[in-house]
């Protein structure tokens, strides 16, 4: 299943560059070797390959489910941002999905921020993503403490 979710989003991201000009690919490829090396099952690998395909092409959650299973769907939409959605509220709805889709947005995120790639951007663009990012973080350690009995 790793193998096809790789090639299924290697053809559905073809010809898509990301901020830095590099083939869109490359992030989540990334994130998934991230989800691989932190221990995830076959379900978060295979999402992680997925995770933009429905935000970012004419991919949809039926055709994923069809393809890879409902767990691997299921887990792909939580990571998809919808039309108009604030991101905090984007974030606050992806993670809590469970600790699936924690690990996968800990993975994008840990890629989106990464010094490596913020540091090729422009510096006003930089910051900016380094707040929005910080933001993510910040709604995921609320999500882990409140999950874990702690307050929030």
């Amino acid at each position: 299943m790793i193998e096809d979710a790789i090639t299924f989003a290697a053809q559905a991201h073809l010809g898509q560059l990301d901020r830095v000009g590099e083939p869109y690919i490359f992030h989540p490829l990334r994130v998934m070797l991230h989800v691989k090396n932190a221990g995830g099952t076959e379900v978060e690998i295979a999402a992680a390959a997925l995770h933009d395909v429905v935000e970012d092409t004419d991919t949809t959650v039926e055709e994923l489910e069809r393809l890879f299973g409902p767990e691997v769907a299921s887990l792909v939409d939580s990571m998809s941002r919808r039309e108009g959605e604030e991101y905090v509220e984007y974030v606050e709805r992806c993670v809590s999905g469970g600790p699936s889709a924690i690990r996968l947005k800990q993975a994008d995120l840990a890629d989106n921020s990464s010094a490596a790639r913020l540091e090729r951007l422009p510096a006003d663009q930089r910051v900016e993503l380094e707040a929005k990012y910080q933001s993510a973080f910040e709604v995921i350690e609320r999500v882990l403490r409140s999950t874990a009995g702690g307050t929030s």
